[in-house]
């Protein structure tokens, strides 16, 4: 058996690899990033098959350790790269933030991405989806301060985007169906045997089977 170390060291041996062979930092997006980890469970799961339910051979189930480790680097390498861009973050300077044209879905999205790199609100705790407010003001002492454009017009702020904090934020316009099919193709991939159209297509119709069968 492997032990907690060895397996530890797998993932760290794969990683370097993947630097090497990618370099450090990748610019992938968040949805970016999720394809290469679902491309990776996908070959996970086909090697589960190959190994587990037919005449697996020693090589088949060493492979499923190989491709469970590369799932596990993927996995890190997402850690890293998310840790690194909340890192990226100078502290020490004071941000000003519009907040105008976010929805209150968006809002609490951002609340929760400001939290995880160790902000907090200056005076007790608020949601930003419930406020009245356009800007949002950090200070260097890691406090968040709301209020409009013109309330801190006589400090000097650096700008900071809502895209700074939240790369590509989940559109609202996504649907139920949109995200059945989205699982339904998580399934699907990789696959070199069907057009992506094809793929597509038959991820929409698992969607609509699915919003069927709930609605009985």
């Amino acid at each position: 058996m492997v032990s907690q170390e060895q397996a530890v060291e797998m993932v760290k041996s794969e990683r370097l690899r993947q630097n090497d062979k990618w370099g450090f930092p990748q610019h992938n997006t968040p949805f970016e990033w999720i394809s290469i980890l679902t491309e990776e469970v996908g070959e996970l799961a086909q090697a589960v098959n190959d190994a587990y339910f037919g005449e697996g051979s020693v090589e088949d189930r060493a492979k499923v350790i190989d491709e469970a480790v590369h799932v596990s680097a993927v996995a890190l390498s997402i850690v890293e790269h998310m840790q690194e861009e909340k890192n990226m973050l100078d502290k020490t300077k004071d941000y000003k933030i519009d907040i105008s044209t976010l929805s209150m879905v968006e809002r609490t999205r951002l609340q929760e991405e400001l939290f995880e790199m160790g902000y907090g609100w200056h005076c007790g705790g608020r949601k930003v989806a419930m406020l009245d407010a356009d800007t949002l003001f950090l200070s260097t002492e890691m406090k968040i301060s709301f209020g409009s454009k013109k309330d801190f017009s006589r400090y000097d702020y650096s700008i900071l985007t809502v895209s700074d904090i939240m790369p590509q934020p989940m559109p609202e316009e996504r649907t139920l169906r949109d995200w059945f099919a989205g699982l339904a193709l998580s399934g699907m991939l990789p696959s070199d045997s069907e057009p992506l159209e094809l793929l597509a297509r038959d991820a929409y119709r698992y969607a609509d089977a699915m919003l069927k069968e709930r609605n009985k």
